[in-house]
């Protein structure tokens, strides 16, 4: 066909056919980059292990009943006072991986049968048990070396001073006291004087000339019993914080976090199958994207540059010819 033989038809086809392997170049690249660099939100060993133990029961939770020896709020003071050892609260923070993990959490089991060592939460699983109990002072080191016997755990003991701590509980207690003590005599007062006015408004029957004094003391009356039980709240909360302080005192907390050092995978086979059967999925997912709207958008691209091309062509072979008459005129 002529047409198919004019030079510029070919020159055309062979650039739509370079633009054709660029662009196909191009999307092997990014979607290999993407594949190779991404990381898959369907890949989640972890989870998939999580769910096939909850579907098996082999992860279980043990929290005791109710919170033992809540910690109180120690705030940090600066400065320095005497015998600031006079009043501590110890902690030990248990942590490790080992391949005797069953006669770890074992150990634990056992502790938590002692009447005296509180729990106040145990966690077992497959893979790792946690814990967190309060022993008395003189079980610490039979507790800790029962935990640390087996190979891997390791401790850190944390000792904290609370004494400028209690002090300022005591300080405040003292002044509040004193203040719930004056506002307390106050209001009684206040509410004598208050039954004294109405008493004697009513034997004049003038409750008019009284009924400032009246409408003042009663506001104040209000005024002090606002107080009393602000004072009151305020005075019960620190009563409530020595006593958890004293308890706490009186205890040693341990922090455990033990895990299996060979992690088991619970049916692997199946969580492969399930994997290998997701990324099938994916890149099923994936060509069907490139065959459509990939391939939807390269045609529309070559539309486009075929018209340019064409557009071209003709302004080219227009000037050719204006530049021939020119030329032979």
């Amino acid at each position: 066909m002529p047409l198919l033989q004019n030079k510029y038809i070919k020159i055309g086809g062979a650039t739509l056919g370079i633009l054709f392997l660029i662009f196909i170049a191009v999307m092997v690249l990014l979607t290999t980059l993407s594949k190779s660099t991404g990381l898959s939100d369907s890949y989640a060993p972890t989870m998939m292990i999580d769910s096939d133990m909850a579907e098996m029961g082999i992860a279980y939770n043990r929290v005791a009943d109710g919170d033992y020896y809540p910690a109180p709020g120690i705030p940090s003071t600066p400065g320095y006072t005497s015998d600031l050892e006079s009043y501590e609260t110890t902690n030990y923070n248990l942590t490790g991986r080992t391949n005797d993990l069953d006669t770890f959490c074992d150990t634990l089991i056992t502790l938590k049968t002692d009447t005296q060592i509180h729990f106040k939460s145990l966690t077992e699983n497959l893979n790792s048990c946690t814990a967190t109990f309060y022993t008395p002072l003189d079980k610490t080191d039979a507790t800790l070396a029962a935990l640390t016997k087996t190979s891997g755990v390791e401790y850190t003991r944390n000792t904290v001073s609370v004494t400028r701590h209690k002090q300022r509980l005591e300080s405040q207690t003292a002044i509040i006291s004193a203040q719930l003590q004056s506002v307390s005599r106050s209001l009684t007062l206040a509410e004598q004087q208050f039954d004294e006015l109405a008493e004697f408004a009513r034997e004049t029957k003038d409750a008019k000339s009284l009924s400032e004094a009246l409408r003042y003391k009663f506001e104040n009356i209000n005024t002090l019993t606002q107080q009393k039980i602000s004072l009151t709240a305020q005075l019960n909360n620190l009563y409530q914080q020595s006593a958890d302080l004293e308890e706490r005192m009186d205890v040693v907390e341990f922090q455990v976090s033990v895990y299996r050092l060979s992690t088991i995978q619970v049916n692997e086979t199946k969580v492969k199958w399930q994997q290998a059967w997701k990324d099938l999925q994916n890149q099923t997912t994936d060509t069907l994207i490139g065959l459509t709207t990939v391939f939807g958008i390269f045609l529309l691209w070559t539309i486009r540059i075929t018209i340019y091309l064409l557009v071209l062509i003709i302004v080219i072979r227009l000037v050719t010819k204006f530049v021939k008459k020119v030329w032979q005129k």
